[in-house]
């Protein structure tokens, strides 16, 4: 994933020029289990339903997603209420 102002280089192979090149350059290192939260939690914002997302994942439930995932809910709820004032007003 590569925006203008924020670069990543996911990888579960550490490099030694990491600690000087890669912050250099702006990229940020992850692991590449990292991509999988970074996957849900996109997902999530994108209103990808949970039970849906939560199959994906391989959880049992959507409670596991909920609780892994609830720190994007805030901007969900917010979303939902100003989709729910267009709708009214």
């Amino acid at each position: 994933m590569a925006r203008k102002t924020k670069k990543i280089l996911f990888t579960d192979f550490p490099n030694p020029s990491a600690s000087t090149h890669w912050p250099a350059a702006g990229v940020r290192w992850i692991k590449f289990h990292g991509t999988r939260h970074t996957c849900a939690t996109l997902l999530l914002k994108a209103g990808v339903p949970v039970p849906v997302e939560s199959e994906r994942l391989g959880h049992k439930g959507v409670e596991i997603t909920m609780n892994i995932y609830q720190h994007v809910l805030p901007d969900m709820q917010e979303d939902a209420a100003e989709k729910l004032g267009a709708i009214l007003f």
